[in-house]
């Protein structure tokens, strides 16, 4: 599993950082996890993962992440 820690990115950064990383890791099959603040702005990341059939576990306690899968069929 890949870890990414997107805390200390702001718009539009935080959205272009998120892409970037998951397009990386698109090239081969895993998991990614991205770490992310509370009060960080996570709509726009779950509507690209909804919209493009990602599979993605999102969790929301002291120290929030998503966790995506990245399966090439």
């Amino acid at each position: 599993m890949l870890d990414i820690d997107l805390s200390e990115f702001k718009c539009p950064q935080f959205f272009v950082q998120f892409k970037w990383h998951l397009l990386q890791a698109d090239k081969a099959e895993g998991t990614i996890r991205f770490h992310h603040l509370g009060e960080q702005d996570i709509s726009d990341i779950v509507r690209y993962l909804t919209l493009h059939n990602y599979h993605y576990y999102s969790q929301v306690t002291s120290q929030p992440f998503i966790e995506v899968s990245i399966k090439h069929v």
